[in-house]
C-alpha cells in the first residue's frame, strides 16, 4: 500500500471522517527501506515543526488532517496528474500576473491552518495580495531560507485526484478547507481518460459546485474569470489538456 494514515490521536476525537486507520495506535510502516515518524510528532504544532525541519522527507506527500497524518509515496502519474496540473499552473500564472492578483504557488508548499488542525501540500494554491495585507495569510519565514510555510486561509486551493488520494481530496480536505474559510476549492479528476473539473464555492454549510455555462466555463469569483478544462487526443494518442481562463466582469 502506498498511501496510508498514522493516527496520532484517538479516532473518537477526530472530526474528519473516513480516516484510513481507525485505532488509537501509531502505525510505522517501512517505505523504500525505512520510514519513521519522529516520536515528538504528537499534535499539529509538532507536525509543523517536523515539516519545517531538515529531517522532513524530501520525497512523498504529507498532510496533517485534524489528528491524522496522511502520507502518499505513489509516483505522480504523468498524463492523469502531472500534465493536467501543469496546464492549470501555466494558465493561472498568466492570469494572475496579467491582472496583478497575488501569489500562485504549487508543489510541496505547506499551508497550515491552526483553527481546524490542517497542514497540507496542495497541488496549487492562491493567495491574493488582499489576503496577505489583511493578515488572513502570513508567510512564515526561516532565518536562512526565506518563506517556508503559508499560515492562515488561502483564497483558493486545487487538488488533482489520484487513485491514492480520493478520500483525502474529496472528503477530508473538502471538509477542512471549508472549515478553514477557503473561498474556492478546485478539484480536477483526469483519471481513466476523463477530464472532470469542478469549482466548489462556499455555501451555508459546505462547498457547493459551480454550474458551468453552456460553453463549459465555470465562474470563479476569486479570479474574476470563467475557467474551462478541455482534453483532446494528441499525435501519440496521449491526452493533451487545455485550460482557458476568460476574464468576466
Amino acid at each position: 500500500m502506498t498511501s496510508f494514515a498514522i493516527a496520532k490521536t484517538p479516532a473518537s476525537s477526530r472530526r474528519t471522517p473516513n480516516s484510513l486507520l481507525e485505532s488509537d495506535e501509531v502505525l510505522v510502516t517501512p517505505v523504500a527501506g525505512a520510514l519513521a515518524i519522529p516520536s515528538f510528532v504528537v499534535d499539529h504544532a509538532s507536525f509543523r515543526r517536523w515539516a519545517r525541519s531538515d529531517d522532513y522527507p524530501r520525497h512523498g506527500r504529507f498532510a496533517w488532517l485534524n489528528g491524522m497524518i496522511w502520507m502518499d509515496f505513489m509516483v505522480e502519474q504523468v498524463f492523469s496528474h502531472n500534465t493536467v496540473k501543469n496546464e492549470f499552473i501555466a494558465a493561472l500564472v498568466r492570469h494572475v500576473n496579467k491582472y496583478k492578483l497575488g501569489h500562485l504557488l504549487s508543489d510541496r508548499v505547506l499551508v497550515s491552518n491552526d483553527k481546524v488542525g490542517l497542514s497540507a501540500e496542495p497541488d496549487v494554491l492562491f493567495v491574493s495580495y488582499e489576503s496577505e495585507t489583511s493578515g488572513r495569510v502570513h508567510f512564515k519565514e526561516s532565518a536562512s531560507t526565506g518563506a517556508i510555510e503559508v499560515e492562515g486561509t488561502p483564497d483558493m486551493t486545487l487538488e488533482v485526484v489520484s487513485d491514492s488520494s480520493v478520500t483525502k481530496d474529496t472528503v477530508n480536505l473538502k471538509s477542512l478547507y471549508f472549515e478553514a474559510g477557503v473561498q474556492e476549492y478546485w478539484v480536477v479528476d483526469a483519471r481513466r481518460g476523463t477530464a472532470k473539473f469542478t469549482i466548489l464555492k462556499r455555501g451555508s454549510r459546505g462547498f457547493i459546485p459551480v454550474t458551468p455555462s453552456a460553453d463549459g466555463f465555470a465562474r470563479s469569483v476569486v479570479f474574476g474569470a470563467g475557467v474551462r478544462l478541455r482534453v483532446k487526443q494528441g499525435p501519440t494518442k496521449r491526452p493533451i489538456y487545455s485550460v482557458t481562463i476568460k476574464r468576466m466582469s
